[in-house]
């Protein structure tokens, strides 16, 4: 929104980035706890994504990317977010192929 006039050029974009990650992070946090009437692999993905979220806003909202101990934060973050693809892309497919074998050839730890 800065690159395009409707915000301040006054603020620091990674300070701003940090909260909309730390935004993201309260909605898959939501999410998580919808999910916990679901499966065990959902909720895991959920979970992983909003850990990573908010690891990686840490880092954004500190003005610490890349560097101290905040940066080390944010780093680790990014991996959880690599590990809740991870999980996302089982997830996902697991539910595509169990639906058309109609049953459990990938288990999700729960209903899927």
């Amino acid at each position: 929104m800065q690159a395009i006039g409707k915000l301040t050029t006054t603020g620091d974009p990674a300070i701003l980035q940090g909260f909309v990650l730390e935004s993201f992070a309260f909605i898959a946090l939501a999410l998580t706890l919808a999910a916990l009437r679901t499966n065990a692999a959902l909720i895991l993905t959920l979970a992983l994504l909003t850990a990573g979220y908010a690891l990686a806003g840490i880092a954004n909202v500190t003005d610490s990317v890349g560097s101290g101990t905040f940066g080390l934060i944010g780093n680790i973050g990014g991996w959880v977010l690599v590990a809740s693809a991870f999980f996302a892309y089982y997830t996902g497919m697991a539910v595509v192929v169990n639906s058309s074998w109609n049953g459990t050839v990938f288990p999700v730890g729960g209903e899927a």
